[in-house]
């Protein structure tokens, strides 16, 4: 997987949960799990969920 591939996977699990559990309900945490990367790698690439929100 590329690193822009990587990304979109993140970006797309991310409003997945936002849809299903609501932007303020989701963390972090549950994005990382969902798009199966690290907490820290979650936060290397995009610094807060607003950041993945407008990615």
């Amino acid at each position: 997987m590329t690193e822009r591939a990587g990304g979109r996977g993140v970006v797309a699990a991310a409003l997945r949960l936002f849809d299903e559990k609501g932007f303020e309900a989701t963390t972090m945490d549950d994005v990382a799990v969902a798009a199966g990367v690290s907490r820290s790698t979650l936060f290397r690439r995009f610094g807060s969920k607003d950041d993945l929100l407008f990615a």
